[in-house]
């Protein structure tokens, strides 16, 4: 797509063929109109071309211009993303994970708080997301509206919890091209490398309490989470090593150490039990710190078949 459009929605896949329908899907049904679809494949060996011809085939039902498809053979998601973000001509970027999807207002939301009437068109606007696990909410992290790039780095930097998600963010194209590409040498944690480079660049900033991501937390074994956890924490220790200057270059390499390897050893436990205190529109999601036995599905947030 050649034309100027208002957002480029940038879908990263690998292996994601059994969920990248919904992800696109939660993307045409919204209701913001004006953007494009970057589906990019970074080598699947599924069927994941086939599930997304169906949106690219003008022959198929599903069919809509606005959906494109890129291929490039395996070289991980930093890579993929850096293909897409040379063919988005939108204004602003957004980023959706294939096996993730968006509220249908959550690119309205965004662009409406970017371009609001009487001010510069914003830099960043990042809104609050939701973490979910088979149709339940685990866990709401909200955004306090207000809350400035020095805070949001300083929270990134030294907090247990990532403050947003960087696929919450609708990023403004000439902040990206100053913050340059991904690092294509991170095979993980190359959104809190990028996140923590794009707090340097931007200037007018927009918060949003409202959830506008649903992020998918998938169940794995033990070892999985082990590894993974393992993993995570050398890599972030790398990115923030690499991000900072003076006292906090060593402060937050130590901070997110010791907070990664709590989570890790919260990973040896075998507690089946979840956390709940968020409410959605007033009504409990799950009753607070129920048993693994007693969980109820409360779809409330995710209105796709997908996610139950």
């Amino acid at each position: 797509m050649s034309v100027p459009v208002k957002v480029s929605v940038i879908i990263p896949t690998y292996n994601m063929g059994h969920l990248v329908d919904n992800a696109i899907s939660s993307v045409l049904s919204g209701t913001m109109r004006d953007i494009e679809i970057i589906c990019a494949d970074d080598g699947s060996t599924d069927d994941t071309a086939y599930v997304v011809e169906a949106f690219t085939d003008p022959a198929r039902p599903c069919y809509d211009r606005r959906v494109t498809y890129l291929y490039h053979k395996n070289q991980g998601k930093a890579a993929t993303l850096n293909c897409a973000l040379r063919q988005a001509c939108g204004n602003y970027v957004a980023i959706l994970d294939a096996d993730d999807a968006l509220p249908e207002d959550s690119l309205a939301l965004r662009y409406a708080a970017a371009m609001q009437p009487g001010a510069p068109p914003a830099d960043l606007v990042i809104g609050s997301f939701a973490i979910l696990s088979k149709g339940l909410l685990l866990e709401l992290r909200r955004l306090r509206a207000g809350t400035s790039p020095q805070e949001l780095l300083h929270r990134l930097r030294f907090g247990y919890k990532s403050p947003f998600h960087l696929n919450g963010c609708l990023m403004k194209r000439d902040v990206i091209d100053q913050v340059g590409p991904f690092d294509e040498q991170l095979r993980r944690t190359q959104d809190i490398d990028y996140a923590l480079r794009l707090l340097k660049h931007v200037g007018e900033v927009v918060c949003l309490d409202s959830v506008v991501y649903h992020y998918r937390k998938h169940e794995r074994c033990r070892q999985h989470r082990i590894q993974t956890r393992w993993t995570v924490m050398r890599a972030r220790a790398r990115a923030q090593w690499r991000n900072a200057r003076g006292p906090s270059k060593l402060l937050g390499t130590v901070f997110g150490i010791l907070f990664d390897s709590a989570k890790l050893l919260y990973e040896l436990k075998d507690d089946p039990r979840i956390e709940i205190t968020e409410e959605v529109h007033g009504t409990p999601i799950l009753t607070h710190d129920l048993g693994a036995e007693q969980r109820q599905e409360r779809n409330l947030l995710v209105p796709y078949e997908q996610w139950s």
